[in-house]
């Protein structure tokens, strides 16, 4: 059989009927996806001389019991690697059918560089592939979400929230480490791919992304908006913040990043000043302190809240989404901001103002933002040469 005239999308189709719904026959699967049956049946037999796919008689006991068709999900993986926080590696592996398998957290801090972090997970990976629940398995790919832009013409990260990543050719060294296919993007796309598998009605939607640097995934028309570098709706520099804060990632005044940030806010709270525990001790301690409802913190809410209204209400009037996302970090204390962000909406969105524009908090992004990012290498997954495209 000649695999080179089977089509991509046929494959495509026909896997993600299966993963919706595994055991179905030849012709339930040509029903489901309007495909031929000789279509189906071709495309099954190539999988199944590919160990992919596999038949099994089915239970019927009325007339020809046609075969059943499989995928065994859980032996076709991928490593995913959060490293959009300073000091802090994600850990997940999931299988084609998006469900974690292993998800854990390890402390990086005493790494320096994309090298080394890439060892230090590689021999992660080692370790972990020897589990008994591992060893039959296939990795299709390492997918790597970062803080900050990956370009896609030099594949190398711009505008990063974490100084030493500026620069860095993660793709690259992530390949050359581990000799497997690599795909790189940042949390907010992701965040943004996720919240469209699990709400395929919307269409038209803003996911704003605000941890160790500030971003917005932006789904038009049902696609991710991009750009032709992968540049396209990059907020973390617009001149809305203090006039007299200079940005330490682009060195001009007045970004928001700097003010929107988990190091930004907890610089401007006013009352965690001089202490030695970490930021992530910090913002564990703020949050309790916000939601005790301590008024120390009243005005900075409010000059929070303001600040990603005004960042929303441009983003809302050019491309009249029918729902905001927020997530990251900020989602522990946004019902706390929400007021004062949905007044700056409402008093300067004119478009939206006859409806109620809803603003939906993601406490799971750290979670969504992975499933985004494996379901994105599956679907880049081509079957039938093992390589990602």
């Amino acid at each position: 059989m000649d695999i080179s005239d089977i089509k991509l999308g046929n494959v495509k189709e026909i896997l993600n009927c299966i993963r919706s719904q595994n055991g179905l026959t030849k012709k339930e699967i040509a029903q489901y996806t309007g495909l031929s049956f000789s279509t189906v049946s071709t495309v099954c037999n190539a999988l199944g001389e590919k160990e992919i796919l596999y038949e099994r008689k089915g239970t019927s006991s009325v007339g020809r019991i046609p075969n059943q068709i499989f995928m065994q999900f859980d032996h076709f993986l991928t490593l995913c690697l959060d490293i959009q926080r300073q000091n802090i590696l994600g850990f997940a592996i999931l299988n084609y059918r998006n469900e974690f398998m292993l998800h854990e957290q390890y402390d990086i801090s005493h790494l320096n560089g994309m090298r080394e972090i890439a060892a230090y997970a590689y021999e992660l990976f080692q370790e972990k592939r020897r589990l008994p629940q591992f060893q039959a398995s296939k990795f299709l790919g390492i997918g790597v979400i970062v803080s900050g832009i990956f370009e896609k013409r030099t594949e190398i990260i711009l505008n990063s929230a974490i100084l030493a990543m500026e620069g860095a050719p993660v793709k690259a060294i992530v390949e050359d480490v581990f000799q497997i296919p690599c795909y790189v993007d940042n949390e907010s796309n992701l965040c943004a791919i996720s919240v469209q598998q699990q709400r395929p009605d919307m269409s038209d939607f803003l996911y704003m992304h605000i941890s160790q640097g500030v971003g917005i995934g932006i789904i038009a028309n049902g696609m991710l908006l991009s750009g032709y570098d992968g540049y396209a709706a990059e907020i973390a520099h617009l001149p809305f913040g203090n006039p007299k804060r200079r940005c330490a990632v682009c060195n001009n005044y007045g970004c928001i990043e700097p003010e929107l940030s988990i190091s930004g806010l907890l610089h401007d709270n006013g009352i965690w000043k001089g202490t030695s525990a970490s930021d992530e001790e910090q913002w564990g301690q703020m949050v309790r302190e916000i939601q005790s409802g301590n008024p120390a913190y009243a005005e900075f809410l409010r000059e929070k809240g303001e600040l990603i209204g005004k960042v929303l209400f441009v983003l809302i009037d050019l491309f009249n989404p029918q729902q905001v996302f927020i997530g990251g970090e900020i989602a522990d204390i946004f019902e706390h901001i929400r007021p004062y962000t949905e007044e700056v909406i409402r008093k300067h969105c004119f478009m939206v103002r006859d409806r109620i524009l809803p603003i939906q908090c993601d406490c799971q992004s750290s979670v969504n933002m992975v499933l985004g990012l494996n379901h994105v290498m599956c679907e880049k997954w081509e079957p039938l040469n093992g390589q990602l495209y």
